[in-house]
């Protein structure tokens, strides 16, 4: 009943844990500014960097993506029973 008054009519008792408190909605909107920052200046080509030395620096990440995505991949085919895993090529 507290979580539909709260989500319904956004009434709730502090601390009663329903409503996320102020901190922890902070803590997580900063670790994901945070991340997008990061991404922001990994993916930005560096003033000193040439553009071939930038594309040559981001093909060194492919394989670690790579492996991210059959992770991915992975997980997908155990949450989803039945289904036969379908595999693209990689680069050696």
């Amino acid at each position: 009943m507290l979580e539909l008054d709260y989500l319904l009519a956004h009434r709730f008792t502090p601390n009663s844990g329903v409503a996320l408190e102020d901190k922890v909605i902070t803590t997580v909107l900063q670790t994901i500014r945070e991340g997008l920052l990061k991404i922001s200046d990994d993916i930005r080509l560096k003033t000193e960097e040439t553009p071939e030395a930038y594309v040559k620096s981001k093909l060194g990440l492919l394989p670690a993506l790579v492996k991210d995505a059959d992770q991915v991949k992975s997980l997908t085919i155990i949450d989803a029973p039945g289904m036969a895993p379908q595999r693209i090529g990689t680069i050696d």
